[in-house]
């Protein structure tokens, strides 16, 4: 086995559609970590005790907060959307989100507290329920939870985003209508709808001893609400009943815990026994069926296969064992992580497209329209994209090469591209790293109805006794475009003057820096370029020497942009002013 140190973060032949054929294979950095601490949340926290994602891009936090139960909602990326007080709260057992982002919260009262998109809280009364416990997000969406009646035997609850309750009493499932009935951990898993859940069934006279440990199954219908699907007693080989309180359900398998035992439950009553050297605090099913394992005494967290067998451990760089640990839709884990707040470590699943790139010219361009990209849809929560546009000699797509420089979700096929193909290869990245590359469908570039005209310069107004002919420079930018610069012939001390740069084509990202430069002294500065123009009223100094001055205009193009930077030069004659 080989441990590795979890790292910190912050942060050829090609198919028509789809992913891209012959690419770089997705890359994933399992056990990267990105650690948010306490001070994340804002003043007044001193602790985080748990911690839903849901999958809508916000992470729901509780904790303590000026001395009491708080609450918070976060983005993945940390910043704070809302925090409040929990009103009414008691002893606090459980939080879960549903996916469209309504937050319940479990504690030692006959209720759940629900907070809604808004901030306001209510609470979902539980018939005959003294506490409810063990909030968890379900595959359907929903929040399930269990919790304690006076039957002597607890019960399994779902509440919907809209505050739908359903609940089911356990009580028929005891062998002794004196003993008690205890739920240790409630796991979504499996079919939508169901969840599974380890009851411990105790006697209520001395010593008080486990009598049963037993696996349950629960499904939801709207028809027939919560109903039990099997249950099962399982036992150690050979002994008494198996100690287990910790559950998960990690693709076909079933695993729970002990102290210092870790089991894969297969074949009821025995389970397979896989070795373990720490005490496990916490279980939770991960993507393509693995199993992360969190320990009581160590800052590690164990990932095994789907045939549970040891892959890896990683260390936690903070230097503390997770308390609890939730997995989200992408695979990724939260993990609680108390006073120093909490953290989230990549599992290891990239993003991959569900709906393919598209553009905005799907049906074909034209040379000098502008096109833009959509990125399509991904799993896995995607933080960012990459564009690279390329050309194709076919509509197939087997032949496209890389255009240089043009990176961005915007652009404009030139003239030479006429008769050919153009498409947009996207790549999503996550904390678990970068995706395979999808493309769009290639777009063939139609040629103009006529040749591009380069904007004509602008003359400057005639200056009293003087002209004001532009000198006309120009230079190449790439991409079959030109920059030129135009400047007054002559200007006057103190008198102020247009400078203007032309370029042929109306979008072009990026700034352009006019320099002007006499002997020792010089004076730069930079403007925006707006409907290819850039300009600047300069006014020349009263002591600024005569003579020719040296004007530079520099195009500096944005990150993305298809162009290169690019200059131009011309002077300017500087006479002292009239009097």
């Amino acid at each position: 086995m080989i441990r590795k140190a979890i790292a910190t973060a912050c942060c050829i032949g090609m198919a028509a559609t789809g992913v891209v054929a012959g690419s770089t294979a997705a890359t994933a950095d399992t056990g990267a970590v990105r650690t948010f601490p306490i001070n994340t949340l804002g003043a007044g926290w001193t602790s985080v005790s748990y911690v839903d994602a849901p999958g809508n891009g916000y992470v729901y936090v509780h904790g303590q907060r000026n001395g009491d139960d708080g609450y918070a909602v976060v983005t993945e990326s940390g910043e704070v959307i809302r925090q409040a007080q929990l009103t009414n709260a008691g002893d606090v057992t459980g939080l879960a989100a549903t996916t469209d982002g309504i937050m319940y919260v479990c504690h030692e009262k006959a209720n759940v507290i629900r907070v809604d998109s808004a901030g306001a809280q209510t609470t979902v009364g539980v018939p005959g329920a003294s506490n409810t416990g063990d909030c968890r997000r379900g595959t359907d969406g929903a929040v399930w939870f269990g919790f304690s009646q006076n039957s002597r035997a607890q019960g399994l609850g779902r509440v919907t985003s809209s505050g739908s309750l359903a609940t089911l009493d356990l009580a028929s499932q005891r062998s002794d209508v004196t003993n008690s009935l205890y739920i240790d951990n409630l796991v979504p898993g499996g079919a939508t709808s169901t969840v599974s859940f380890v009851m411990s069934e105790d006697a209520r006279v001395a010593p008080f001893d486990r009598e049963k440990t037993l696996l349950g199954v629960a499904r939801y219908s709207d028809a027939n609400g919560i109903t039990l699907r099997n249950v099962t007693e399982w036992r150690l080989a050979p002994g008494g009943p198996a100690p287990f309180t910790t559950l998960a359900v990690a693709g076909s398998n079933t695993y729970s815990s002990g102290f210092n035992q870790l089991e894969r439950l297969a074949s009821p009553p025995s389970a397979t026994a896989v070795p373990v050297t720490h005490n496990i605090s916490g279980l939770e099913g991960g993507a393509g069926g693995t199993l992360w394992a969190s320990l009581s005494t160590a800052p590690v967290l164990w990932h095994y296969n789907s045939d549970g067998q040891l892959i890896d451990s990683y260390d936690i760089p903070t230097g503390i064992p997770p308390r609890r640990m939730r997995i989200d839709p992408a695979g990724d884990l939260w993990l609680v992580l108390g006073q120093s707040g909490f953290a989230r470590m990549s599992g290891g699943a990239t993003p991959s497209v569900q709906e393919q790139p598209s553009t905005s010219n799907a049906q074909g361009s034209t040379a000098g329209t502008e096109i833009t990209a959509s990125p399509g849809t991904w799993t896995n929560n995607p933080s960012t994209y990459t564009y690279q546009w390329q050309e194709c000699s076919k509509a197939d797509g087997s032949d496209c090469t890389d255009i240089p420089g043009a990176t961005s979700e915007k652009y404009t096929p030139t003239d030479a591209q006429a008769g050919k193909y153009v498409r947009v290869v996207v790549t999503a990245t996550n904390i678990s790293g970068v995706s395979q590359q999808a493309a769009t469908t290639p777009v063939q570039v139609a040629q103009r109805t006529s040749p591009p005209t380069p904007t004509p310069p602008t003359p400057n107004p005639p200056a009293a006794g003087g002209s004001t002919v532009a000198t006309g420079s120009t230079a190449a930018i790439g991409n079959s475009q030109t920059m030129e610069l135009d400047v007054p012939k002559k200007t006057r001390r103190n008198k102020r003057k247009l400078y203007e740069v032309f370029f042929t084509t109306t979008d072009v990202p990026g700034t352009v820096t006019f320099t002007f430069k006499r002997k020792r002294r010089m004076k730069t500065v930079t403007v925006p370029i707006e409907d290819g123009i850039a300009e600047y009223r300069w006014k020349t100094p009263k002591k600024w020497p005569r003579g020719k001055t040296r004007v530079t205009a520099t195009y500096i193009p944005s990150a993305g942009s298809p162009y290169a930077t690019a200059a131009v030069t011309d002077r300017v004659k500087v006479r002292k002013r009239k009097r």
